[in-house]
């Protein structure tokens, strides 16, 4: 039954499902919904206990979600709708190499949308961090980044930052231009 309302759904953007305990098994059901839901926007699934097995269902229907929507028409990239997204508090490890690769390919993905991404209080250590960080150096998308509570090196922590604020500078500089045009077209359509 949830795995039909989220998979099927054409106006769910947000999906908070916070403290629900679901487990590995409740994210399995949910990694299949996301595969094919192209609405939804944000993804609130703290405190689930979903722990690296369980990890592995949602990140798999993320990744599935991004390679649907990234459909190439003319010129333009469709990107995935989805760009939040807080996995807080779930007993994460990144220890299982599938998972990280998995993880790490949906930071590298183009066609990500991806703008917060939440791991904070996990159980992740430096190895995966740093895997991590060697994919945040290629992402584009990623404005926030949420990797504290986790026993990682302080110096790890701030070569992720880094790499985020990185992010947040080249946003600003294209917003700058795109809304300077904006105001000029809407002026120039006010003269009229």
């Amino acid at each position: 039954m949830t795995e039909l309302f989220v998979s099927q759904n054409k106006t769910l953007e947000e999906l908070n499902l916070n403290d629900c305990r679901l487990g590995p098994e409740g994210a399995a059901i949910l990694g299949r919904s996301l595969r094919r839901n192209q609405k939804i926007c944000k993804l609130y699934l703290s405190q689930n206990r979903f722990e690296d097995r369980g990890l592995h269902h949602i990140l798999e229907g993320i990744l599935d979600n991004i390679q649907t929507s990234a459909q190439l028409s003319g010129d333009k990239i469709i990107v995935s709708p989805i760009q939040e997204v807080d996995l807080s508090k779930n007993g994460i490890e990144l220890v299982n190499h599938t998972v990280l690769k998995t993880l790490c390919a949906i930071l590298t993905c183009q066609e990500s949308n991806m703008q917060m991404l939440s791991l904070r209080d996990n159980l992740i250590r430096d190895d995966p961090a740093d895997a991590i960080n060697v994919a945040l150096k290629v992402n584009m998308s990623l404005l926030k980044f949420q990797i504290d509570m986790n026993p990682i090196k302080h110096a790890t922590i701030k070569e992720l930052e880094l790499s985020v604020k990185r992010n947040v500078q080249r946003y600003k500089e294209k917003q700058g231009p795109l809304i300077k045009r904006e105001i000029r077209s809407l002026y120039k359509e006010r003269q009229k």
